[in-house]
């Protein structure tokens, strides 16, 4: 069973499922609420990352989502007026439009997105350092970038024409994670290059890390499954890139 609860944040520890920045105390955030055997597991995103799935989406509006599935735990409770339930389904998931839409807008000019863009940026400038210093002898080239931004320029130059699957051969040599977007993908396969194959996660010793989608500084372990008890043990380990055992 799912259940869905709206209320300002207790502390500012909670981090947003969906852009991975804590959610600050005082803040709304959208929890929704999963029994699993004896217990109950919560997730939470901020208001405005908020996003109905497909299914809820196809059969709700945001104000009758707000109003029939969400339970209103906020101190002044703010879905029980007209014109809070109209404020607050205004912002419900504002933040998540205007990323897509940003998306949208660089996928058609060509340009990267998020983590990849600076990448993309520096690989551009590498070239052109290139093509200045053509005249010069190769020993005498020098770039402008730091040594770790460089080798991650030339790896999005070599891997970002790849196809999904030539990225997850890569990925599957280096028994890293394969799933996840084209952009994910070439993500961890350019800190790969960079930084080398990862090990198994130090915590619980057999999950696997894997560089964040949202945050290439960081790596993550969410667990592993138990063949002999036949259960997913969670782990919650992250770490930085510079950190993690390879």
């Amino acid at each position: 069973m799912v259940t869905y609860s709206l209320e300002e944040a207790k502390s500012g520890r909670a981090g947003c499922r969906k852009c991975k920045e804590k959610i600050g105390k005082g803040d709304l955030r959208i929890g929704t609420h999963t029994e699993v055997d004896d217990h109950t597991m919560s997730q939470w995103q901020h208001l405005e990352c908020y996003k109905m799935n497909k299914k809820l989406a196809g059969e709700y509006t945001n104000v009758q989502f707000l109003e029939e599935m969400v339970d209103d735990n906020t101190e002044e409770s703010r879905l029980g007026t007209q014109e809070g339930l109209a404020d607050i389904a205004e912002k419900m998931g504002g933040k998540a439009d205007a990323a897509a839409d940003e998306k949208k807008a660089a996928k058609k000019s060509g340009k990267r997105t998020g983590p990849l863009a600076g990448i993309q940026a520096n690989a551009a400038a590498l070239l052109e350092d290139g093509e200045e210093d053509e005249d010069e002898q190769p020993a005498a080239r020098k770039s402008k970038l730091d040594p770790k931004d460089e080798l991650a320029a030339k790896a999005y130059t070599k891997y970002s024409s790849f196809k999904v699957g030539e990225l997850k051969d890569v990925l599957r040599w280096n028994h890293s994670a394969v799933g996840g977007t084209k952009d994910v993908l070439l993500l961890r396969v350019i800190d790969g290059e960079v930084h080398g194959r990862l090990a198994r996660c130090p915590t619980c010793d057999k999950g696997k890390l894997k560089v964040i989608d949202e945050d290439p500084g960081k790596v993550e372990c969410k667990g592993f499954f138990h063949k002999e008890s036949g259960a997913y043990h969670k782990c919650f380990n992250v770490m930085g890139v510079d950190q993690a055992p390879r």
